[in-house]
């Protein structure tokens, strides 16, 4: 399965990239699991198997939030989108 993640403002500069193509070798698979092929970014969005706060999560445009959050399914050719918490002012 191929999934492509992007990420978004903060995590750009600190990841160097904006999105990436994650090839799983499985026909199921949860957010978490995706996520966390890429540790550094894994590590960045989950509290153990909890989405850290602030960050918004958005499989195909749909928050987790409001679907199954880091047990969300994920299918072959789903895009994720994860943006860092903001300030402003």
């Amino acid at each position: 399965m191929r999934v492509r993640i992007n990420v978004f403002v903060t995590l750009r500069r600190e990841l160097g990239w904006k999105n990436k193509i994650v090839q799983i070798d499985s026909e199921k698979a949860i957010l978490f699991e995706v996520i966390s092929v890429i540790p550094e970014l894994a590590n960045k969005v989950f509290d153990g198997d909890k989405i850290r706060s602030g960050f918004i999560v958005l499989v195909n445009g749909r928050n987790v939030r409001f679907l199954n959050e880091g047990r969300t399914r994920i299918s072959d050719g789903d895009e994720i989108s994860i943006f860092p918490p903001a300030g402003g002012g």
